[in-house]
């Protein structure tokens, strides 16, 4: 499959390009309308969290959410276009032979020059911020954006993966839009975007959930959540080196990196089988 989208690249850039476009020819403020509805949550969940329920943070509580929300919109993003993006182009797949495969893939692309244009005014940001509060420095920057890269890298396979996945069934099954938002609001709120792991720990979050028991089974269910070590990687990269008290070493962060990569590339093959089995068909369904 991927042979096919390198094969079909030229298609593939012409179709990010123009989406891009599309997206903000006609819109005054352009990119900056993709950033306003993070910030807009940032503001939301910074009332909510930080003012009223008291939640606190080893570092600014805004760039907590920012990072942590930064990522889960690109994902969510990838995830809700996902679902139209082979009905969007049923026209092509009816006339054209090609790889289809290419449209989630435009879908991910899209949304990742996003994220990137995002990171381009958040990194400096956090810069000036985190050298202020913490004394980081500089020179700590071309490290910092080399991890952030390889982290980047398995939060793309993983929407990749739930794209493919979610444009294929849903050309068959219309409810599969209605099903996704609700697991992805649950999702949401099992990630730790809006709240810091170390409250969890404080808490005895894992114990309350299930029982004294059974606290350690229900803390390595939640850390098998692929996007749970990728937002604690993404803090620890770009907003602290050391973990904060009471939160996992950063070996354990690597060991369930390397886990939520295994269980990203057997979400992508469990993927790929289904969307080329329902691509035989998607001609005769659109």
């Amino acid at each position: 499959m991927l042979r096919g989208i390198w094969k079909a690249r030229e298609l593939l850039f012409t179709l990010v390009r123009r989406d891009l476009i599309v997206r903000y020819q006609s819109s005054v403020l352009g990119f900056l309308w993709s950033f306003a509805k993070p910030l807009a949550l940032v503001g939301i969940f910074q009332l909510a969290f930080k003012h009223i329920l008291g939640v606190t943070s080893v570092v600014p509580f805004s760039l907590h959410l920012l990072v942590g929300i930064l990522a889960w919109t690109f994902l969510a993003r990838c995830i809700g276009e996902g679902h139209w993006v082979i009905l969007a182009h049923s026209n092509l797949i009816k006339k054209v032979k090609l790889p289809v495969e290419v449209f989630p893939a435009t879908t991910v692309i899209g949304n990742l020059v996003n994220y990137a244009l995002a990171m381009l005014v958040v990194f400096p940001i956090i810069l000036i911020i985190m050298s202020r509060e913490s004394g980081v420095s500089w020179l700590q920057a071309p490290v910092q954006l080399l991890l952030f890269a390889l982290v980047t890298v398995l939060l793309v396979a993983l929407a990749f993966a739930l794209t493919l996945l979610v444009s294929a069934v849903h050309v068959f099954y219309r409810d599969v839009e209605s099903v996704t938002e609700i697991v992805l609001q649950a999702w949401f709120y099992a990630t730790p975007i809006v709240y810091p792991m170390d409250q969890l720990y404080r808490k005895g979050a894992f114990a309350k959930l299930g029982g004294a028991d059974h606290a350690r089974l229900v803390e390595i269910l939640y850390w098998l959540n692929p996007m749970t070590p990728i937002c604690v990687a993404y803090r620890r990269i770009l907003l602290y080196w050391d973990p904060p008290p009471l939160e996992v070493p950063d070996q354990k962060v690597l060991l369930y990196l390397g886990v939520a990569a295994c269980t990203t590339f057997i979400l992508y093959m469990i993927s790929q089988a289904i969307f080329r089995r329902c691509s035989r068909h998607f001609a005769d369904e659109v």
